[in-house]
């Protein structure tokens, strides 16, 4: 199975993001944290299967919340690299710089 690494800043932005929704609505950062999850697993096992936004990133939209994990499959070490846990609202493409 594809094994699943995140990028210091995007493991930043999950944990801002959960405790954004958790203060907004009681365990609304439960549900988002869950969606994220359920991504997670989904790329697991089909890695390819989501769009392309550059050469070498593809975006998954996270259901129900107006978030994307922004990565990269490293196809040599079956490795996903998420690079950002991007809202879709805030600053496009701030994540660029963190491309390895």
């Amino acid at each position: 199975m594809t094994t699943v690494r995140f990028h210091a800043d995007a493991k930043a932005e999950l944990k801002e993001a959960v405790l954004f929704y958790e203060a907004l609505f009681p365990n609304l950062g439960k549900a988002f944290s869950a969606e994220v999850k359920r991504a997670i697993q989904l790329l697991q096992v089909y890695p390819n299967a989501q769009p392309r936004i550059s050469d070498t990133l593809q975006k998954l939209v996270i259901r129900r919340f107006p978030f994307s994990l922004i990565y990269q499959h490293q196809v040599p070490t079956n490795q996903i690299l998420i690079l950002a846990v991007a809202h879709h609202r805030r600053r496009p493409g701030y994540w660029k710089k963190r491309q390895p």
